[in-house]
């Protein structure tokens, strides 16, 4: 269930680890690593507990129109535990993994803006603004 613009941003993380395994772009770990992910666990965690909480909602709910609004913040809250768990999953993966290198200078900016266009997400999600300068001759819109 890749829908959210955050779900699909952490795929093409997923991909240039990848591509970062395949090179051997190794790290020192971070020391802010177990930091970081034990803040993205106990938010995983919180969202769970929060989904929880609205099922038990939903099944003592009897009006209808309460039901319908507790059955759309359940289906919110269960993309915001899904992107917690990709999250958290992700974190784990990255420790020792370098991704700038394998996106700064190994993949090709032509096919992360295709990408972006297939998956309609934002270009300013995967590159920052310095990224977006040095590929602007791939960015372009009539880049054929």
């Amino acid at each position: 269930p890749r829908d959210s613009e955050k779900l699909k941003k952490l795929s093409f993380q997923e991909v240039n680890l990848k591509v970062a395994k395949k090179l051997n772009h190794k790290r020192k770990i971070p020391s802010s690593y177990e930091r970081g992910l034990l803040r993205k666990q106990e938010r995983l965690e919180k969202r769970k507990k929060k989904l929880k909480e609205l099922e038990i909602k939903l099944a003592s709910e009897k009006n209808p129109k309460k039901r319908k609004k507790l059955k759309e913040r359940i289906k919110k809250q269960e993309v915001k535990v899904t992107e917690a768990y990709y999250e958290v999953k992700l974190h784990e993966e990255l420790k020792d993994w370098n991704l700038n290198t394998s996106k700064n200078s190994y993949i090709d900016p032509r096919l992360v803006k295709e990408f972006c266009e297939k998956e309609n997400i934002d270009i300013t999600k995967i590159y920052s603004k310095s990224l977006r300068e040095k590929f602007s001759w791939a960015l372009k819109e009539d880049n054929t």
